[in-house]
């Protein structure tokens, strides 16, 4: 990627920033997290894209900037602050996620499924609770 017209480097471009918005997109490179991808789970890498989004957030996070993000955000994320992915659910635990039908949908899968928070965990502390917490996951695809 290059530097945007009359901008001599990505902290000067990036020096009024006043929020980032990470949005959905491939998979974060396994690389990042101490992965590999030999089997092909992980889909759609872009590492200039990485390295741009990473340069980008720990300006952000620097900076004290205000940071949203959707979908492939989130993990990009947890990756740069030093979390991991699972890159295929179904097939590194063995136990696909189900999606239940909503009857109130009009034959729309309402994609949710729980999650366990762990005790002393900064999202315990947040959600004022521990273990299985029911989250959303849904994604539209057109």
């Amino acid at each position: 990627m290059s530097l945007p017209e009359g901008a001599t480097s990505w902290e000067e471009k990036l020096s009024s920033l006043q929020g980032l918005l990470l949005t959905g997109g491939g998979d974060v490179d396994p690389v990042r997290y101490g992965q590999s991808n030999d089997e092909g789970m992980s889909e759609h890498l872009d590492p200039r894209r990485d390295d741009l989004e990473m340069r980008a957030l720990q300006f952000s996070l620097d900076r004290g900037c205000p940071c949203w993000r959707s979908a492939a955000g989130f993990q990009f994320l947890n990756v740069a602050l030093g979390g991991s992915l699972l890159q295929d659910i179904a097939r590194q635990t063995g136990s696909p996620i189900q999606h239940p039908p909503d009857a109130t949908k009009d034959r729309e899968a309402l994609r949710y499924h729980s999650i366990q928070v762990l005790p002393d965990t900064a999202l315990a502390s947040v959600l004022g609770r521990s273990g299985s917490v029911p989250v959303n996951s849904r994604h539209i695809r057109g």
